[in-house]
Parts: structure tokens; sequence; C-alpha cells
């Protein structure tokens, strides 16, 4: 579980460092834990 979170948010760390990682952050949060609920489960 922790690993897979890990990994998960290095990826979209790395793709946040963008110009516009603010706005995209909070995008990629919601996608993230959407994702990660089910996929958990």
């Amino acid at each position: 579980m922790s690993s897979r979170g890990g990994a998960f948010r290095q990826m979209v760390g790395g793709k946040t460092l963008g110009p516009s990682h603010r706005r995209h952050r909070k995008i990629l949060r919601d996608n993230i834990k959407g994702i990660t609920k089910p996929a958990i489960r």
C-alpha cells in the first residue's frame, strides 16, 4: 500500500514540476485519491 502510494506520488510530483503545478496539483490530487481508493480495495 505505502510503496504503491509512494510510486504514484513520485510520478505525479515529477509531472507537477511544471509552470502550472499549482493548477495541476488540485486535479492530480483528486485523480490520485479516486484511482488509489478503488485500486487498493
